[in-house]
């Protein structure tokens, strides 16, 4: 049986307690938007910017991932905006704990670097079975690059 949104929510909210830690409001937003659109019958995505995000932030965040595979949340989008003051291995953590469930990854390759992306893109071969062509990667100076996955929700991967 799938873990309800409510209940992933509580789960995010002890854990924080255990790190002595308030919830973040993106977090927080993110969970009330997912439970929305579930009580609207539409499909129940948690959409979390990483602009929006702390290192203090991430233990329990990684917590509530690692357990979304398993929950009434259909999909999960991670995005950025701008800068992100979380380092580049705790968002591959994260990218990694949200597994089947990835839908979009939207990141600036200014931020994080061009080896990050890369090692992004291997996530993805072993995560959800996408295949790259490193080729793509050397053609594209900017490496802005738009690839859909093979799924049903029809994910991408936006490098920009």
């Amino acid at each position: 049986m799938a873990i309800d949104i409510g209940t992933l929510k509580a789960r995010y909210i002890d854990s924080c307690s255990d790190w002595s830690i308030l919830p973040n409001k993106a977090v927080l937003s993110a969970f009330f938007k997912a439970e929305l659109n579930k009580s609207n019958n539409e499909e129940s995505s948690f959409v979390i910017f990483l602009d929006d995000l702390k290192g203090v932030d991430f233990h329990p965040l990684y917590n509530v991932f690692a357990q979304i595979d398993i929950s009434e949340i259909n999909s999960v989008d991670i995005l950025q905006k701008s800068s992100c003051s979380l380092e580049g291995d705790s968002v591959l953590l994260l990218l990694r704990a949200v597994n089947q469930k990835l839908r979009v990854v939207d990141l600036q390759d200014r931020i994080f670097g061009k080896d990050f992306l890369l090692y992004v893109l291997h996530i993805l071969t072993e995560v959800i079975g996408f295949c790259y062509f490193p080729f793509i990667l050397h053609a594209c100076p900017f490496l802005q690059i738009v690839l859909l996955l093979a799924s049903p929700v029809m994910p991408s991967l936006t490098l920009a």
